[in-house]
């Protein structure tokens, strides 16, 4: 099984801009969304995740939000159902997560780094990150330059969005 997978050039510079007109793209929020998708973006990055990474056959709907590497940046951690792990200390994990990078402009840090591996990601344009259930990671240290990411966690039951 596949524990990660880096896809450069995922979209075009015409489709991240697309990507800033969709109605389900809400900046800076975390959103809901059940399947099946009427997003051309969310569609895309589900089929790259049946035809190449893991099997989505329960999957039910995609939590997603978005970051920008000056706002907040997580420390070493996995994905999890974060509003249910603070109440009852139950780790409930997404079928699989993707980031992808939609905007990014002399940046200086704010890697991806994969702890299991020893493996940081250099943040680019229109770059998909595939990550499996479990994988630990973090951001490396921002030093400067922008940096707007858009998250999915695939789940086949909803999280606890708080």
């Amino acid at each position: 099984m596949k524990v990660w997978r880096t896809i450069d050039n995922f979209l075009s510079k015409e489709e991240i801009a697309k990507v800033f007109t969709e109605k389900s793209f809400k900046p800076f929020t975390v959103r809901w969304h059940t399947l099946p998708s009427k997003s051309f973006y969310q569609n895309k990055i589900l089929q790259e995740i049946k035809n190449d990474f893991t099997d989505l056959s329960s999957a039910i709907g995609i939590e997603e939000w978005h970051q920008d590497a000056d706002w907040f940046l997580p420390e070493e951690h996995i994905d999890k159902d974060e509003a249910l792990y603070e109440t009852t200390g139950e780790v409930k994990l997404p079928l699989c997560s993707a980031i992808l990078y939609l905007r990014v402009e002399n940046l200086v840090g704010a890697n991806l780094k994969l702890v299991r591996d020893n493996v940081e990601i250099t943040p680019k344009s229109g770059t998909l990150v595939l990550l499996s259930p479990g994988l630990l990671h973090s951001i490396t240290d921002y030093e400067s330059g922008k940096r707007i990411s858009l998250n999915m966690n695939i789940w086949d039951s909803p999280p606890i969005i708080s």
